[in-house]
């Protein structure tokens, strides 16, 4: 009498070839119902934690700047004056602050500080009808700064960010000058005077129109130079194009991205869209990252349309299977030829191969504390290169995913609810069915215990992340430092 065990084995084999399919769906999309086009598939919102501690980092990188540029500022002159050799000998930072105005405006500011430049000077001037010329050393000190720019964050026809409309103020609140040029003293205070009135001025029309340039140019070059196209493997990449303007609101801003994943060799727009993202709003932590399930829709609707989803085996390339694939085999035994006894009469002695594929897009459902992940598929069975058997399945199951406070690894459980066979009539099916439950359920708990390595951006590390699921949304919440 064949053991319950060894019925059983021959669905361990079928399991395996669907792991790689629940794999892929474990990770993936949601019904593809109730979206509209123009929301985005992906956010990122940087709280007002975020933003002071981005405003901290910028300005610390701003003063390293400015101390190592200190012999090598560029002079300048006008028609009766020339400044040129100029360096910093000391710098007090100032204060930097930030602020945000709807509904994409934002401001950097600064206050405060202290910088005190030596250099090279010379003027000329006609005093009394008589023309006077002079030049020297000087030392100058500025204190009391205040630096105010503003720009409106725009989305290009690229789906890029740009700035535009940029705004400067500049005011330098007080500025002292030491000359040194060895002549008399009512001449040295007559171009003592002269500098610091065109001086102060010059410095504050310069700082704002270098400022403007540099956002025009440099800053918005090198947006434009970021891509918006992410490859993720050779077949796919992730757009992350912005949908709309950025958002400013309550201190915070808002980055809406697209957030499809699309097949290469495809230009043709997919006929669902994402849900409206669940986001609950909290600043205690720096950065939110919200991903809607039809990220990983688009994935699968891709994949599955170009018949990506699918698994072979045969006793070549899987060893281990080539005695349950044989379609005769002793009384006691199990193979293909057991379960299918018109197989085993119409091919006798011999091996048949497989394969497992999608039938429909497989789907994931984002619900709070949840996936609900559910797969419809089918299992070919061939012989000599000709279709001799075909077995629809289908499953559904409950995932449950976490992270590790430091982002290293996301990792998880999964519930398998449901496990369905169709076209097998066999006596063992139900045995074959809690088999195949059980195998996948095990395989796929091995794996996520372990977990998978998450990608860190170079030059920040992750503190307190947590991982949430929300409605239709995955929300990911985390604290930055800059190393």
């Amino acid at each position: 009498m064949v053991s319950k065990t060894e019925k059983g084995k021959l669905v361990v084999i079928i399991a395996l070839m669907c792991v790689i399919i629940y794999t892929n769906a474990q990770n993936v999309s949601n019904p593809q119902e109730g979206g509209r086009p123009g929301n985005p598939g992906f956010e990122i919102r940087i709280s007002p934690k975020g933003m002071k501690y981005a405003v901290r980092v910028a300005g610390n990188l701003l003063n390293s700047k400015i101390q190592h540029s200190a012999n090598s500022l560029p002079g300048f002159h006008t028609s009766s004056a020339r400044i040129w050799n100029l360096r910093i000998y000391e710098f007090r930072p100032p204060t930097y602050s930030y602020g945000v105005s709807a509904p994409n405006r934002l401001g950097w500011y600064s206050k405060g500080g202290k910088v005190s430049i030596s250099g090279n000077w010379k003027v000329w001037k006609k005093i009394w009808f008589v023309p006077i010329s002079k030049s020297g050393r000087f030392t100058s000190s500025a204190s009391n700064l205040r630096v105010s720019i503003s720009a409106a964050l725009i989305r290009n026809s690229k789906g890029v960010m740009q700035l535009e409309n940029v705004r400067c103020y500049t005011y330098i609140g007080h500025l002292s000058l030491n000359l040194h040029g060895g002549f008399l003293d009512w001449i040295i205070d007559r171009f003592s005077w002269l500098i610091a009135d065109k001086v102060k001025p010059m410095l504050e029309r310069r700082l704002c129109a270098q400022a403007t340039e540099f956002v025009n140019n440099n800053v918005n070059a090198e947006l434009r130079t970021f891509p918006t196209e992410l490859p993720i493997s050779p077949k796919f990449y992730l757009d992350y194009s912005l949908t709309s303007h950025p958002k400013m609101s309550e201190g915070s801003i808002v980055l809406p991205f697209k957030g499809e994943i699309r097949y290469y060799k495809n230009s043709e727009p997919l006929t669902f869209y994402p849900h409206k993202m669940q986001v609950q709003l909290s600043n205690s932590r720096m950065v939110y990252f919200y991903g809607s399930d039809y990220i990983m829709n688009s994935f699968l609707a891709y994949a599955h349309k170009y018949g990506l989803l699918y698994f072979a085996v045969d006793k070549k390339t899987f060893p281990s299977a080539a005695d349950y694939l044989k379609t005769s085999c002793g009384l006691l035994d199990v193979c293909l030829g057991t379960l299918f006894e018109d197989i085993a009469a119409e091919y006798p002695n011999t091996f048949a191969s497989a394969r497992v594929e999608t039938t429909a897009d497989p789907t994931v459902l984002f619900t709070p504390g949840k996936a609900i992940v559910q797969v419809v598929g089918k299992l070919s069975l061939y012989i000599e290169g000709k279709k001799v058997k075909s077995l629809g399945f289908s499953f559904s199951a409950d995932l449950k995913l976490k992270v590790t406070p430091d982002l290293e690894k996301v990792f998880g459980s999964i519930k398998i609810n449901k496990f369905k066979l169709f076209g097998f009539n066999h006596v063992s099916a139900d045995l074959i069915i809690e088999m195949a439950k059980s195998t996948l359920q095990k395989k796929a708990n091995k794996l996520l215990k372990t977990g998978f390595p998450i990608p860190i951006i170079q030059g920040f590390q992750i503190k307190s992340a947590h991982l949430r699921l929300l409605k239709r949304t995955a929300e990911l919440s985390a604290d930055l430092s800059h190393t």
